[in-house]
């Protein structure tokens, strides 16, 4: 095969699977699926489901770790012993760590938003009272 076919059916590839690329990233048309509802009471539904995970994987842990333990005073006198100290060392630092991520970083701002987002709710609701009773009264005049 000369280069000059061989360079054809690499075009030629190249073009097929770009225009498959292309329907791919391309929008369906199909129109809209489910639509995203969000509420302050999801929000904060779905923080008790972080807070349930950061549990159980606190319960998890424990097991764990009481486990482990036993694997330590097993390695007393052998060098290995000061290597699994660290790895027990870190494996605590790194579960606090996770445990700060499940709570600061994903239950705590859920539960903020859901605040803020309920605030906003009533503070348009407001509005929109204080609206209708000026126009009662217009109306009334």
């Amino acid at each position: 095969m000369s280069f000059d076919e061989e360079w054809a059916q690499l075009v030629a590839k190249a073009t097929r699977e770009q225009a498959a690329r292309t329907r791919l990233n391309g929008d369906s048309g199909g129109g809209g699926g489910k639509k995203l509802r969000v509420t302050p009471s999801e929000l904060t539904k779905r923080a008790g489901k972080a807070d349930t995970v950061r549990g159980n994987l606190g319960k998890a842990d424990d097991a764990t770790m009481r486990e482990t333990a036993q694997v330590a005073a097993g390695l007393t006198g052998f060098k290995s012993a000061e290597a699994f100290a660290t790895f027990a060392e870190r494996w605590e630092e790194q579960m606090k760590y996770l445990q700060g991520l499940l709570s600061d970083g994903v239950a705590k701002p859920l539960r903020t938003a859901a605040n803020d987002f309920q605030r906003e709710d009533e503070d348009r609701a407001k509005v929109i009272d204080g609206l209708k009773l000026e126009e009662d009264e217009t109306g009334k005049k």
